[in-house]
């Protein structure tokens, strides 16, 4: 696979919140649910490294990321801007499946 994904981006009722749209499936059949380590319940997944995962949050503002089937939703902290984020969040999801630059 060399292509890129097709990211949309659309904003929800809650400011701190985007939903991010892919042209394919980035899970199986469950949802998957990561927090930013510094703040992350006990218990909670670990990011996988080197993934698209923690790259998002490698971005710093992140405070929860959830991937079901071909969507994201992302949560910001209050610091963060989405102006900011937004384009830099598409950009590793357009690149996360491509093997070769």
């Amino acid at each position: 696979m060399g292509q890129n994904v097709a990211v949309a981006v659309s904003e929800t009722l809650d400011p701190d919140v985007r939903r991010f749209s892919t042209d394919r499936w980035l899970t199986g059949m469950g949802g998957r649910l990561y927090f930013d380590p510094e703040i992350a319940p006990d218990g909670a997944p670990k990011i996988p490294v080197g993934g698209y995962e923690s790259k998002i949050f490698e971005l710093g503002g992140i405070k929860s990321l959830y991937i079901y089937g071909s969507e994201l939703t992302i949560t910001k902290g209050d610091e963060a801007s989405w102006d900011d984020l937004a384009p830099r969040i598409q950009e590793i999801l357009a690149g996360a499946f491509r093997h070769y630059p």
